[in-house]
């Protein structure tokens, strides 16, 4: 009877196997990946691979985090990327930086989410787009926020602490804290009252 109840030695082998793999990852991170994440707190868990678009970047991951798969992380010279402790970052996102994106601890980020600081210029019609530079701001989200599957951040925006932001949103001016918002773009719905949703 009790034979039926435990888990196959097929799964243990399986579980062992993905534990491994995520602390040969994080070991990578903290100690060898210096110059692709500058820091990485206790207990982070990364869960596949990450792609990065400047190799000077000032990428620092708190503890205890949950980093999933294929994600692309960029910090240009001189930005900052700053992901806070307890925070969930899940599969797909795209959080670039040219100047500084910070992300508060416990937030939870659904997949293919794209956060970016900065936004192309276009507004001389005499050259094209790509030769026209970057415009954009500082990104702020607060702590404990839920950010779910497909949001777009833009340049300039602050999410405040608390926040629920509705799938596919996209946030293009400031949400308060404990509130929330969604659609395109982003506006408040409702606000959160004490715990509940």
């Amino acid at each position: 009877m009790m034979l039926d109840t435990m888990p196959s030695i097929g799964k243990m082998v399986w579980a062992i196997g993905r534990r491994a793999s995520s602390c040969a990852r994080w070991l990578f991170y903290r100690f060898l990946g210096r110059a692709l994440i500058r820091t990485v707190g206790r207990r982070t868990r990364f869960f596949g691979r990450i792609r990065f678009g400047s190799a000077e970047s000032n990428i620092h991951v708190g503890s205890d985090c949950m980093i999933g798969h294929d994600l692309f992380l960029s910090a240009s010279p001189g930005a900052t990327l700053h992901i806070g402790n307890g925070c969930g970052i899940n599969t797909g996102c795209h959080i670039v930086a040219v100047e500084h994106i910070e992300i508060g601890d416990h937030t939870l980020i659904a997949e293919f989410c794209s956060i970016r600081d900065q936004n192309h210029a276009f507004g001389d019609p005499s050259k094209p787009v790509a030769e026209q530079g970057f415009t954009g701001g500082p990104v702020k989200i607060g702590k404990n926020v839920w950010i779910g599957r497909g949001v777009f951040v833009g340049a300039g925006v602050t999410i405040g602490d608390g926040a629920v932001i509705g799938a596919n949103s996209v946030v293009t001016r400031d949400i308060p804290e404990r509130v929330v918002a969604a659609g395109v773009p982003a506006r408040v719905i409702r606000e959160i009252e004490g715990n509940r949703l």
